[in-house]
């Protein structure tokens, strides 16, 4: 066990937690992996970063935004952490941070499962907040440092199991 974040037994438990949990990374516009993955047992998605590849394909912002209402329908909690390219257009941004922010996870921590697993959202991705910043300025609205309410729409949050 030596060096090792989490031996068998501690992966047993996280596992058991987890149950109808789904980790979806970086869909960058491709979402029917994750609708293939779900099942009766899912009750909650948390996605990581990258809803849409915004810049590049326009559309995906409508996909990423059919997606989002799809999991609420279907009475799945989604939440979602911010990636690179989750900043690049006013699309990306209104329907992230209007639409949804209530689902974005910014440093908090979640409780889900029985028993309870808490889920954070931790660290700061600065590639991320200085184009969001540069995003921001190109619309005359505030800079990070200039704006009270900007920490959280500045921070891409890594969710990490936390046991």
């Amino acid at each position: 066990m030596s060096g090792l974040l989490c031996d068998d037994e501690c992966f047993a438990q996280l596992t058991s937690q987890l149950e109808g949990v789904i980790f979806y990374g970086d869909p960058h516009g491709a979402w029917q992996p994750l609708f293939h993955a779900i099942d009766d047992t899912t009750h909650t998605v948390f996605i990581l970063g990258d809803l849409a590849e915004a810049k590049q394909r326009p559309e995906h912002v409508e996909a990423a935004r059919d997606a989002l209402c799809q999991l609420r329908a279907r009475g799945i909690g989604v939440h979602f952490i911010l990636g690179n390219h989750d900043t690049e257009t006013e699309a990306i941004h209104a329907l992230i941070f209007e639409e949804f922010q209530e689902n974005l996870i910014e440093e908090e921590v979640l409780s889900i499962g029985q028993p309870q697993c808490r889920i954070a959202g931790l660290g700061v991705n600065r590639h991320a907040r200085l184009a969001l910043n540069q995003f921001r300025c190109s619309l005359g609205v505030p800079s990070y440092q200039d704006a009270a309410t900007s920490r959280a729409l500045s921070r891409s949050m890594f969710a990490r199991p936390y046991i």
